[in-house]
């Protein structure tokens, strides 16, 4: 049932004072602790995946709260309220044919050699079976067939080097995007460093891929994103968000 006691959180300073728990808080007051709570949830999920070591202590909610108030009184914490990100949404409506496609040649070639000088086997086979299913997908005739040429040209040997691999795809045409406030993006363009640009385009590219596949071919097409997402997405964190919400979806999906 409802719990009244957790319909709100509580500030601190209410609780020593002997306010009453229910009094009134101005939700700038908590902004900030509720986005430290999500920062708190985020580093407990890297740990959770080996990612921070296991010997880590984190605070409870009542410390982070009390501390994040505090922080909030300091010149720094009241600064902070101030600054202001800028998300220049397009009134484009085709504008996410822009962002997909640059979040797509920035997929090519983003940590494509993190892990070997030499692109082959499994890794390979992953990025030809991604450019299968774009090529298969993408909203535009034109791209699905330079895609589909792209996978061709790949797929024409066993192991690429970098330096050979990033002359196929020069010969090719690949452009790599700019930064996320340049031309390079539209929906996704933003002023402010690791909002929007390829994070944002990338997911606008995964979505139509899946819209534009035939029931009979999504859960082909869901497969391959999640494969790609694992083995070629630079940000470490974010795929392994990924893995996790695909395995809990995965468990609902046999239950």
């Amino acid at each position: 049932g409802y719990d009244k006691e957790k319909a709100r959180p509580v500030a601190p300073s209410a609780k020593k004072k002997g306010v009453a728990a229910f009094s009134r808080q101005p939700l700038s007051q908590w902004q900030g602790v509720l986005i430290a709570y999500d920062v708190m949830e985020w580093f407990l999920g890297l740990q959770y995946h080996g990612l921070i070591h296991e010997d880590v202590e984190w605070p409870d909610d009542d410390t982070l709260a009390t501390a994040m108030l505090e922080y909030k009184q300091t010149k720094d914490g009241q600064r902070g309220e101030k600054l202001e990100v800028i998300t220049q949404w397009s009134d484009d409506p085709m504008g996410y044919l822009t962002d997909i496609d640059a979040s797509f040649q920035m997929g090519l070639v983003d940590d494509i050699f993190a892990d070997s000088p030499v692109l082959s086997g499994k890794r390979l086979t992953l990025l030809l079976n991604f450019l299968d299913v774009v090529a298969h997908t993408y909203p535009i005739k034109e791209q699905r067939e330079r895609v589909a040429n792209l996978r061709l040209l790949l797929g024409n040997r066993n192991e690429w080097k970098e330096k050979a691999y990033m002359q196929q795809l020069r010969s090719w045409g690949h452009k790599e995007p700019g930064e996320p406030h340049t031309d390079s993006y539209r929906w996704c363009r933003s002023n402010q460093e690791g909002v929007g640009g390829y994070p944002c385009g990338l997911w606008l590219l995964f979505h139509t891929m899946i819209s534009n596949s035939d029931r009979a071919h999504a859960p082909l097409t869901l497969r391959t994103i999640f494969e790609w997402v694992q083995s070629f997405y630079g940000c470490i964190e974010c795929a392994a968000n990924f893995n996790e919400e695909w395995g809990e979806e995965a468990t609902h999906a046999v239950c």
